[in-house]
This record gives structure tokens, sequence and C-alpha cells, in this order.
């Protein structure tokens, strides 16, 4: 059967009356049609524009920014709000550094008497002056982050039957004890143990294998995060530039009748 492709003229009134996401589509993968595709109004009944998304007619894109060349091949999100420390980036330089730091010399955030947060998303009382010294601090708070993962991943728990609610309670109990990265033990925690190390009150919460997976799982995603929130700062150090891409998805609302 022999087709014969439309008119320009056809294919202006079938573009016009298109679903507008459809019509998107179609012009991205059609280069033939861009012609007529932009020569048409483009009608749409919902438009909303936010940060680093789009949203048309219930179907939203978005685009973010990653970094591509990770060590664990496991691209990581640089935009967007960040989950150690609230921050929100739209940019990087070219060895990663975030535009809301690079806007202040690329000085590491926090340890001033300002009380801002640090890089990880703590309040740390100690004044540092220098970039160097807060980069130092932030190495030995990662340093003690890796230690005690190590400490929970040879955690054996009792395994007393407990509730979903439970569950969630000694879980966030623990995470409240975790969040205090830079606390100092008292002696009578600390018995023999170091400074870095938890204690047998703070693993206490974790009375489950199901607690401590998620414990151990929660604190690996913690350590990546800081792990790539340093990098940018050794990457600058090393005179490093990193793979980054822009990403964009695209994701469809659901109705329910």
């Amino acid at each position: 059967m022999n087709s014969k492709p439309l008119t320009y003229d056809s294919l202006k009134t079938v573009l016009q009356y298109m679903d507008p996401n459809t019509r998107l589509l179609l012009s991205s993968r059609a280069p033939s049609i861009r012609t007529a595709e932009k020569a048409v109004p483009l009608k749409i009944d919902d438009l909303q524009i936010r940060n680093h998304s789009i949203k048309v007619n219930g179907t939203e894109y978005r685009y973010e920014i990653y970094q591509v060349d990770c060590k664990d091949k496991i691209p990581y999100r640089v935009s967007g709000e960040c989950e150690l420390n609230g921050n929100w980036v739209c940019d990087v330089n070219e060895f990663g550094v975030r535009d809301y730091i690079a806007k202040y010399n690329c000085v590491v955030p926090g340890n001033n008497r300002f009380q801002n947060q640090n890089l990880f998303g703590d309040y740390d009382d100690e004044e540092i002056v220098t970039h160097y010294g807060r980069l130092k601090k932030l190495r030995s708070i990662l340093a003690m982050e890796k230690q005690q993962y190590e400490q929970l991943k040879s955690h054996q728990p009792e395994n007393d039957p407990i509730s979903r609610e439970e569950k969630q309670g000694c879980f966030e109990m623990f995470k409240s004890i975790r969040r205090n990265i830079a606390r100092v033990y008292t002696n009578e925690e600390l018995e023999i143990r170091h400074d870095d190390e938890y204690t047998g009150s703070d693993l206490e919460p974790l009375k489950s294998e199901k607690v401590v997976k998620e414990a151990i799982e929660t604190a690996g995603k913690r350590i990546r995060q800081m792990e790539n929130e340093l990098l940018p700062f050794e990457n600058k150090i090393n005179n490093i530039r990193p793979k980054f891409e822009i990403h964009l998805t695209k994701n469809k609302e659901i109705r329910y009748l």
C-alpha cells in the first residue's frame, strides 16, 4: 500500500490539534516537521515552570546535572536540593564546586562565627578561619563516619521481635544520634572505647536485623553523599575536571477518576 506524506498545510492542521506533549516528542524525533511545527501556535492548557522542571498538561520534564564519571560508575546528581545540607544547586564550575559556594570564592562553608551549616549540613561551633583548615575538619568527620559504618556492619542485634511502629521508632532514635557527628562522648559512655566509635547505648536501639540493615544502608548512602560533596575541592586541589551531563526525565501525572 502506497502512502503519501501530508502536505505542508495539512501537517500544520494536524499539529495544531495534536496533544502538546506528543507534538514536542515528534518534533524532537522528526526534523522534517520542525519548520511546520514552529509555524503553528502551541496550545497548552496548564503550563508550570519551576526550578529544574517544566510541566505541560500534567507531564513533567525535569532536567538535572549529573556527574557521570564517578568511581562507583553510578551517576551522581549534583543539582537541585542537596540532601546533606539543604542548599539548592543550579550549576557547578569546572571542578564541580556548587554555585552557592563558588560565588564566595569557593571557600568551604561553615565553622565561622555566623553559625552557618558546614558542607555536611551540621552546625559546628569550632571556628576555623582557613579554607584548608575546614577541609581538614570535614575529612576527619568523614573518616569518623566510615569507622562508625564499619562498627555498624559488625553489630550483632538481639533480634527481639518488634512491631513496625517500634522498628520506626528505634531507627529514628538511632538517626538522631548519628546526626550529631561531632559530639564528644562522656567518660561513662566511652569506657574503653574511642571517640570515633558508637557506644553500647548508641547501638541499643538497633534491636533487630531489619533495623540494623536499614541503618547500614542509610549510613552508606550518607558516606557516599559526603564523599561527593567533598570531591569538588579535591578536584580543584589536584586540577581534575570531572565530566558532567544534563539529564532530562519525563514523568506523566497519573489521574484517578
